[in-house]
């Protein structure tokens, strides 16, 4: 997976900025990287994921048509049956 790009100087500001001191701001924002690092998909990640779903549903698509069509031929095998049964 990707590194997620993640403005830990920004998040350590926010942090100060809002009462925390320095080294807290400092260890939660390395906190906060280390665990959106690890848990968060890229591009990457969904585009191959995209592509591993296309080709699944390349291969259902191709056995559904191949079904549809042994099912279609054997109805065409029992119409000429019965017509030539009733015939």
């Amino acid at each position: 997976m990707a590194t997620l790009a993640f403005d830990t100087h920004k998040a350590v500001k926010a942090l100060c900025d809002a009462g925390f001191d320095p080294s807290q701001a400092e260890a939660v924002t390395e906190q906060i990287g280390i665990a959106i690092g690890g848990n968060l998909a890229t591009k990457d990640d969904l585009s191959k994921v995209r592509d591993d779903l296309r080709a699944e549903m390349e291969k259902v698509e191709l056995r559904m048509t191949n079904k549809l069509y042994a099912a279609v031929a054997a109805g065409v095998g029992l119409v000429k049956a019965l017509d030539f049964l009733i015939g």
